[in-house]
């Protein structure tokens, strides 16, 4: 991705790639309170997000303009955040033209968008998620199907007129697999490019992690679209391709299936690496202590990925865990580092089932650290809830 940058090093940074806001007017099934302000609002019940950008930012931003050879800007949704704007408008008047990308939910369309889209050249990626526009408004809730597929077609025209690229991006989960060769028809219609955004939480929404009989079944389903569908571009072709071949790689690795078909509410054994017991948070604790934890936890239990209660041991009184209630998991690392002057450090590890582990170390300013193993643990199939699992490294 970056070996064409290559042949200028320097001083400055030549992408930026750039999320100022959260700002969003959809509350997507599969998204967050991180990423959208509606969702945070409403589903979360959380306060906005305070805006984390000053002028003395977009002043400090004015010397490393003129480096940067391309920009990306996501969100949120970047067409409603006033601090890109802001940027673009500063682009147009210091005469400077970078390569701009803007990853957009295709929702907002004024002549100003319009003139920003011409004048800088940009390069759009649109998100949709179904050409069945019921399943569009289940999966990104708010959105006008017609009215997107009217912006669908004013950013493509545009985009085209100016020399710039139109990209349709397509979040693949288990709710709209079968949705991706009328997506794909749409972006041959168009003349435009398709990318798949391979879903994998909150954990209900993956497709890759089905049962292998019912992965089986997506595939025989995709197999049959084809039967009758007239032929795409070639490179869309080959994304078709690349998509069965996933699912049915997954499928083949996969379980039987015969666990999950259980009623909802019943313990269902999973495994994460080579242990395998009836509770998952109990399989997260015992993976913990065979990777060196104190056996004192302190335990975060989420809905919907906020925070909503907490069970915490003495040492971890300087974490404050009690104020993370009523915060976002998208948050934890600020969160870990809430003290004044602290500095935190992590590795992340995916394991089976979902399950993230990492090594946190926590400085503050005193010189004081905490050494620390944190896990988390997916909501189970048709579930909310998840788990936050902190401890210490063992000296």
């Amino acid at each position: 991705m970056f070996d064409r940058y290559a042949d200028e090093p320097g001083a400055y940074p030549a992408v930026l790639d750039l999320a100022l806001s959260n700002r969003c007017n959809l509350a997507c099934v599969m998204c967050n309170g991180g990423l959208s302000s509606t969702i945070r609002a409403r589903r979360e019940g959380r306060p906005p997000l305070p805006a984390a950008y000053d002028d003395r930012f977009f002043e400090e931003l004015d010397e490393f303009l003129p480096h940067v050879r391309r920009f990306q800007f996501k969100g949120g949704e970047p067409f409603l955040a006033s601090e890109n704007r802001r940027i673009w408008t500063r682009l147009l008047d210091l005469g400077l033209a970078p390569e701009v990308c803007v990853t957009t939910n295709g929702t907002v369309w004024s002549d100003e968008v319009a003139q920003f889209v011409e004048r800088l050249r940009m390069d759009v990626i649109l998100s949709v998620d179904a050409v069945d526009p019921e399943r569009l408004k289940s999966i990104r809730s708010g959105v006008d199907p017609d009215r997107l597929w009217d912006n669908v077609d004013r950013f493509a025209a545009l985009t085209s007129s100016v020399g710039a690229r139109l990209e349709l991006a397509v979040c693949l989960m288990a709710g709209n697999w079968d949705q991706l060769r009328g997506l794909l028809e749409e972006a041959d219609r168009r003349d435009c490019g398709l990318s798949v955004i391979w879903v994998d939480g909150p954990a209900r929404f993956g497709l890759l992690g089905r049962p292998a009989d019912e992965l089986a079944q997506v595939a025989a389903s995709l197999d049959a679209q084809v039967t009758g569908s007239p032929p795409l571009r070639s490179d869309l072709e080959q994304i078709w391709s690349d998509v069965c071949e996933r699912i049915r790689a997954a499928g083949t690795s996969g379980t039987t299936g015969s666990e999950t078909a259980r009623p909802v509410g019943e313990e269902v054994a999973v495994s994460v690496g080579r242990l395998r017991v009836e509770d998952p948070v109990d399989v997260v604790r015992d993976r913990l202590l065979q990777a060196g934890a104190v056996p004192d936890f302190a335990e975060l239990r989420m809905e919907d990925e906020v925070f909503t209660e907490v069970s915490s041991p003495d040492w971890a009184a300087d974490l404050a865990l009690a104020d993370w209630v009523g915060r976002g998991f998208d948050e934890t690392m600020l969160l870990f580092g809430q003290q004044p002057d602290s500095i935190v450090r992590a590795q992340m590890e995916s394991l089976e089932g979902g399950v993230h582990l990492a090594q946190v170390e926590v400085t503050a300013e005193t010189g004081s650290s905490l050494d620390l193993l944190v896990a988390y643990v997916p909501p189970r199939p048709q579930q909310s809830t998840s788990w936050l699992i902190i401890s210490r490294r063992a000296d």
